[in-house]
């Protein structure tokens, strides 16, 4: 009878070792992976966002080369033709990869435009409503206070970078002589260069839309009350990070989704099954040798 009696609670008491150590390394274990792969996910979230800055920074470094020059300073004033036979070229805008080049006087009227399709080099009408709405919306007045302007813009077209800038001499003087401003369409070539640059999955949604995943509308309802980024599971597999874009009024434009395998997480499942098997046989062979 005794030893039932002590063979019954050394049987609980591996039992109970053995749930316990489930629970913890759940908790423990699991949780630390899993804390280690969000702070991955939100690193690669600030590489995605930083990428899409240095693009718009890179473009900004190209308008000033071209608005502080003598000979844009020059044409800004009198439209000479030699610039244009010179500078203005399809293949010129084909080598800066923009889709517009748009001249401004003073009085922030049109004086000269070119516009390029990328991918139909020798279609420049095909974004004809491109050139309309920056003609007509008045974006030149969200410039700064020393006139510059960058951002990302909603057109009838789709997504667009502008970059703006006052015309100046090459030596950064003035008087102004207008604004020249540069468009380059946010299109798949250019998503696909950031995911060629990230090594990463890169989606973007319209954030007025409701046409849209469950998992991005969840994420939106979640942004006030969040950080700049969100991370969520999408499956055992799979983990997302959201962040919004800002248009010039900094208004949310829209929602981009990063999605990456959940590397970590399974190597974590993995190796807390090990060690859960390995520490319970540990216990079983322990129990009974007391037995």
């Amino acid at each position: 009878m005794i030893r039932l009696k002590i063979i019954f609670i050394v049987t609980m008491v591996i039992l109970v070792l053995i749930g316990a150590l489930r629970v913890i390394s759940n908790n423990l274990l699991l949780e630390s992976y899993e804390t280690i792969e969000n702070a991955k996910m939100l690193r690669n979230s600030i590489r995605v966002e930083s990428t899409i800055k240095n693009y718009q920074d890179s473009l900004n470094i190209q308008l000033r080369d071209w608005a502080q020059w003598d000979d844009t300073y020059q044409f800004a004033q009198d439209l000479n033709d030699e610039y244009i036979q010179s500078n203005l070229q399809d293949g010129s805008l084909s080598n800066l990869e923009i889709n517009h080049i748009i001249y401004f006087n003073t009085n922030q009227e049109l004086i000269y435009s070119k516009e390029l399709d990328l991918s139909i080099p020798h279609d420049p009408d095909h974004l004809k409503s491109i050139l309309d709405f920056i003609r007509y919306e008045d974006i030149l007045t969200n410039r700064d206070t020393e006139g510059n302007l960058s951002g990302i813009l909603e057109s009838p077209e789709g997504l667009i970078f502008i970059e703006a800038l006052p015309i100046l001499k090459s030596d950064g003087t003035g008087p102004t002589m207008g604004t020249l401003l540069f468009g380059r369409h946010f299109d798949s070539k250019i998503l696909s260069k950031f995911e060629e640059l990230t090594q990463l999955n890169i989606e973007i949604f319209p954030y007025d839309s409701s046409n849209i995943p469950t998992d991005v509308l969840f994420a939106k309802k979640s942004f006030p009350t969040v950080e700049k980024f969100f991370v969520n599971p999408l499956s055992d597999e799979t983990l997302a990070s959201y962040f919004i874009i800002n248009d010039l009024n900094k208004n949310p434009l829209e929602i981009v989704r990063i999605t990456t395998a959940r590397e970590i997480s399974l190597q974590g499942k993995h190796t807390t099954t090990i060690f859960i098997l390995i520490s319970s046989a540990a216990i079983l062979i322990f129990g009974l040798l007391v037995l």
